[in-house]
């Protein structure tokens, strides 16, 4: 069985430790009805799956509305499929990640897909990774993460603990053409998109030799070391373009931490500490960290939301360009999860418009 890369929450609560101040007051949840505006906020782009379900809806839906979504357009996948997906430039059309193989280990029965109003959606690679979301560079390309499996291992000859070493990869795709050029191949058991930043893809990658953080040139293919070794825990990475840095979680002696790497000097520093995974750190528009303990988000080190939805976990999943709105998920243990968008000071928090009883996954904003 692989092992992957999932954003899955921790349902136990989280204690996470900043700095003194940031404790000693419990700030009261913000309204959750959007303040009087000249101007109503920018639309999204949601992927509703209801549990169970062979199709998932892309949904077109306004914050802060009365009405329902529009379903702009529905794509058929393997039963109880994860999708991820990713506006691409103009907002017309959408490229996705949809489970589409039912296996028993489903590690690479995702296939790409873009989709457009008024055309069937149309498969643009296969062997993509589970539950992983395509990255829309600004020149339109793609880069999605893609494998084939190794030989399974025998349990009796491996040693403890070893995992099955698959061929992995990341690949460019051309959502017009659907030419494929790899950008980077690896043999082991993960190869994470990090992030993207001038023309680097940062990449985490597991094998059974270790972990480590690796920049790669996106059309030069070259190479340079971020982190070696690194615990091969991390997860929830976000970039801070502003201070040119990688956040993320990561596990450590006293338990989880929030690392800031630097993309030019690769000094590592913490930010935070926590009980547990499901502090699922992000990178703010404003400069400080959002980071969860189970009883919502707040803001290090930067003006933005504290705790606006109460308990539960809050996932920054979209940035409107120019940074000035904020698409969160807010997830409870046992509940399906909300979306609602916080401008990025956090003064207000508005709900979404999206469907009952869904599994969501937030696209993007619309321009």
């Amino acid at each position: 069985m692989r092992l992957t890369l999932g954003l899955v929450l921790a349902c136990s609560a989280l204690a996470c430790d900043a700095n003194p101040g940031e404790r000693a007051a419990e700030p009261q949840p913000a309204a959750t009805a959007q303040a009087a505006t000249a101007a109503p906020l920018p639309e999204l782009v949601l992927l509703a799956t209801a549990p169970g379900s062979s199709e998932s809806s892309l949904l077109r839906t306004r914050p802060g509305s009365p009405l329902a979504p529009q379903v702009a357009l529905r794509l058929p996948h393997a039963p109880d499929g994860e999708v991820r997906g990713a506006l691409l430039p103009g907002g017309q059309r959408v490229v996705v990640v949809a489970d589409m193989e039912r296996r028993r280990d489903p590690s690479f029965g995702a296939w790409l897909f873009s989709m457009g109003s008024g055309a069937e959606p149309r498969v643009l690679a296969e062997g993509c990774v589970h539950a992983t979301r395509p990255w829309v560079l600004a020149s339109g390309r793609v880069l999605v993460q893609r494998g084939t499996p190794g030989p399974e291992l025998d349990p009796a000859a491996s040693p403890s603990g070893a995992l099955r070493t698959d061929a992995l990869r990341i690949d460019e795709i051309d959502p017009e053409g659907a030419q494929v050029r790899t950008v980077h191949a690896f043999s082991g058991y993960i190869t994470h998109i990090a992030g993207v930043l001038d023309g680097e893809v940062f990449v985490y990658r597991v094998s059974q030799q270790g972990a480590d953080l690796i920049a790669v040139g996106i059309d030069s293919g070259s190479e340079r070391v971020l982190a070696r070794p690194i615990v091969a825990q991390a997860r929830d990475f976000s970039v801070d373009v502003a201070s040119r840095s990688l956040v993320y979680a990561n596990l450590a002696a006293s338990g989880w931490e929030v690392e800031r790497l630097s993309l030019d000097s690769a000094k590592r520093e913490s930010i935070a500490s926590a009980d547990g995974m499901g502090v699922t750190p992000s990178v703010w528009p404003t400069g400080g960290v959002l980071v969860n303990d189970g009883r919502g988000a707040v803001t290090l080190g930067g003006r933005g939301p504290r705790r606006p939805l109460g308990a539960g976990f809050d996932e920054v999943s979209a940035v409107s360009t120019g940074g000035k709105y904020v698409a969160l998920i807010h997830r409870t243990p046992g509940d399906f999860a909300q979306v609602f968008v916080t401008d990025a000071e956090g003064a207000h928090a508005t709900p979404v418009p999206a469907a009952p009883g869904h599994r969501l996954s937030v696209v993007g904003f619309l321009p």
